[in-house]
């Protein structure tokens, strides 16, 4: 049985080697302490809404003490946005299933970031060429780098710019 499922394409070496490369890239890229927060915390009022753009939204960056330069998303759109989640999502759903149909991993609890493995990887396929780039498209289920490119920042801006209204 000719089975072209890419996720079952890949060996538990492959997956363990992404994984370790995410998380290295993750750590070289994104440790720091401004995530903690030593404020009491207040309760969410008014939470915007990444896909209405339409809405003007006040300058919030003299207030915000993080120095967070934001992704450049001015070519994003709400179907954008949605072509990314969703992707991401297929990959999650994806990822979990080949995890869980593990025997090993049967009884084992499983945790992964499937943004951060999507994310990482995003910046190797819009480097990537020819057949890989074709196989990572596949694997992670990407739109076009066009549609890929400003949404992701779009969406990066919404996760990392505390204090922004986007």
């Amino acid at each position: 049985m000719n089975n072209n499922n890419p996720i079952k394409i890949m060996t538990n070496k492959h997956i363990a080697r992404s994984l370790a490369l995410s998380g290295l890239l993750l750590v070289i890229t994104g440790c720091n302490n401004s995530l903690v927060n030593n404020k009491a915390a207040q309760p969410v009022t008014n939470i915007p809404s990444l896909l209405d753009k339409t809405k003007e939204q006040p300058d919030s960056k003299a207030d915000s003490k993080d120095d967070h330069t934001a992704a450049d998303d001015s070519a994003s759109t709400s179907e954008g946005i949605s072509a990314v989640v969703n992707a991401n999502n297929q990959f999650a759903v994806t990822m979990y299933q080949q995890l869980n149909g593990q025997s090993k991993q049967v009884d084992a609890n499983v945790f992964f970031s499937p943004y951060s493995l999507t994310s990482a990887i995003a910046v190797l396929y819009a480097a990537a060429e020819g057949n890989t780039k074709a196989q990572i498209q596949k694997t992670f289920y990407y739109p076009s780098l066009p549609i890929l490119n400003p949404n992701s920042a779009a969406l990066y801006n919404q996760f990392n710019c505390s204090g922004q209204l986007i």
